[in-house]
């Protein structure tokens, strides 16, 4: 992955060389990583004086701090991916529709301890949250 003071994230195939930009914010990008299972991407962007948090973090805004995450590829087929990347012991929805996306989240949260890895499950959650729902 690479990033841009434009704002956009680019994914960048190391054989060939191609780049194909994934996502796009508003504000200079200064650094970008993936998560473990490729659900989210933590982005860094520069921090203002104004936005920067206070030393002792009390009245911190988590919307001011110069890190987000975010699901570039909020699909069931990413899900999928993910899934299979980490044996999910879980019946997968079959469409984007709240009903099904939601009872999946909540057997995902109900798994024991230790069935998935933790950055697994973080990433199943956030891309099932943040798949389009079907109306």
């Amino acid at each position: 992955m690479a990033t841009s003071v434009d704002g956009t994230a680019y994914l960048v195939d190391g054989e060939s060389g191609s780049i194909t930009p994934i996502f796009t914010t508003t504000v200079p990008l200064l650094s970008a990583d993936w998560s473990p299972y490729g659900g989210q991407v933590a982005i860094g962007a520069p921090a203002d004086s104004e936005a920067m948090p206070a030393i002792d973090g009390d009245d911190t805004n988590p919307a001011d701090l110069p890190l987000q995450i975010v699901v570039p590829d909020p699909s069931l087929e990413r899900l999928r991916s993910i899934a299979a990347l980490c044996d999910a012991p879980l019946p997968l929805p079959n469409a984007a529709q709240a009903d099904q996306l939601r009872e999946f989240v909540a057997q995902v949260e109900a798994l024991p301890v230790g069935s998935i890895p933790p950055a697994c499950a973080a990433d199943l959650i956030a891309v099932a949250r943040a798949i389009p729902q079907e109306q």
